[in-house]
């Protein structure tokens, strides 16, 4: 489950051509949250875990997945703060806050919706391939795309607080790929060694 959902949407469907940032508030009157919608059980999930939300974004399983945000505090009145958390987007989505359940897994686990997907679909939320992934030094961020005879079709790079990254099937050549098994490589900071690596099917 997540709170305070914010749906971003495009028309038609595309990735942005810079990175947007998006900030969801948690408001916390004499120490104790406060959420949209407030149905009476939102006390019961966040109460004692505070220090551990996170923005959440709605996968193509029907289910909310953790993916990593910056938090800042911020004191409004001697009764009244925020938690401010802040991720950069390259794509529209559905997003929420929710809570880390599982640290280690937070901070390595990468997420990818629409694994499968269909450029220029009338279905906007499966146009694009979206991947989530850890940056907690906030690097900067190469995403290289290539075809299964390992030659590049895509290539971007995306300033140092970016931890989630799409692909619309558009190759640099101005051109929709063709239909068929991709890699997408993702190198945060230069290092090689750590590039992580997600199989991607492109169908049309």
């Amino acid at each position: 489950q997540a709170y305070n959902q914010v749906r971003i949407e495009t028309e038609p469907p595309t990735s942005f051509a810079s990175n947007a940032k998006l900030s969801l508030m948690v408001p916390f009157f004499n120490n104790k949250i406060r959420m949209v919608p407030d149905d009476g059980r939102y006390e019961n999930i966040f109460t004692g875990s505070e220090n551990r939300l996170t923005i959440s974004t709605y996968s193509d399983n029907r289910a909310w997945i953790p993916v990593y945000s910056r938090v800042e505090d911020k004191n409004v009145l001697p009764n009244l703060n925020y938690k401010i958390l802040s991720m950069d987007l390259t794509a529209a989505g559905t997003f929420g806050i929710g809570i880390i359940l599982n640290n280690i897994e937070y901070e390595n686990k990468i997420t990818v919706k629409n694994r499968m997907f269909t450029p220029e679909s009338a279905y906007s939320a499966m146009s694009r391939v979206l991947i989530f992934f850890p940056n907690p030094s906030f690097e900067e961020v190469l995403l290289q795309i290539f075809n299964i005879n390992g030659k590049k079709v895509y290539e971007r790079y995306m300033g140092g607080s970016v931890s989630m990254i799409s692909w619309d099937g558009m190759a640099d050549s101005g051109k929709i790929s063709d239909s068929g098994l991709y890699i997408a490589a993702i190198t945060r900071g230069g290092r090689v060694k750590d590039t992580f690596k997600e199989k991607l099917y492109l169908l049309k």
